[in-house]
């Protein structure tokens, strides 16, 4: 049976950036949340985090606090449907216990988007997200997922870019964006998860302004769906 997390559409759309395994461990909470959502906070063990991290060496306690440090100071922009515009951190704390447990409380104004998922709400599967090493292949799988019915979404490169939270600074140009952003998250995509991806480009001039995303399932999913 293949894990799935339910995930709200305006979740899908923010604004945020984070470490590939920030955005794994993200992903693991949420699952954590979606099987008691009543809860107030969540634990998980040391031992589940090692094996998101997989340190090199055997500091992991140390390197582990130095990421929740991170993870405590990243933010995320929810764009809400009335004009208001939603700024929040991932968490509220994280209490690291003697016991081996990690206890985290997710922040007061991000849980209505983890519970209330009637309506408007994608699913992503867990190891797709957790088999990629990048994690704009991951923000670009989940945008993508939630786009498969209509089959394509289309980009400004500035769009694109903006929901990536890649700065000005980052990959000047064009061809330096495609290699080293969308040809690799795009390889990944095909590779490991549940849909494939290819890009159309839109040129005025010589210039590419747009690009848009071609989606469909896999074959494997397409041929387990027939045998239903």
């Amino acid at each position: 049976m293949k894990k799935l997390i339910v995930k709200n559409n305006k979740l899908i759309s923010a604004r945020y950036k984070l470490s590939t395994v920030e955005n794994k461990l993200i992903t693991i909470i949420l699952m954590k949340f979606q099987e008691n959502p009543d809860c107030e906070t969540f634990e998980i063990s040391q031992h589940v985090i090692k094996e998101i991290y997989k340190p090199k060496d055997n500091n992991f306690i140390k390197i582990m606090i130095e990421s929740f440090h991170s993870i405590m100071s990243r933010r995320i922009r929810i764009d809400l449907d009335n004009g208001d515009i939603l700024l929040s951190r991932w968490f509220a704390s994280i209490l690291i216990k003697k016991n081996g447990i990690i206890e985290f409380d997710v922040a007061r104004r991000l849980k209505p988007y983890l519970k209330d998922l009637k309506a408007n709400f994608t699913k992503v599967e867990v190891d797709s997200i957790l088999n990629m090493n990048s994690f704009h292949a991951c923000r670009l799988y989940e945008l993508m997922k939630k786009r498969l019915v209509i089959g394509n979404l289309t980009f400004t490169i500035l769009e694109i870019k903006e929901l990536l939270k890649i700065n000005k600074r980052e990959y000047k140009t064009y061809g330096s964006f495609k290699q080293c952003v969308l040809i690799r998250s795009i390889t990944q995509i095909n590779k490991h998860t549940d849909i494939r991806v290819s890009i159309k480009e839109f040129r005025r001039s010589r210039k590419v302004v747009k690009i848009q995303f071609k989606i469909r399932e896999s074959i494997v999913v397409e041929k387990e769906k027939e045998s239903i």
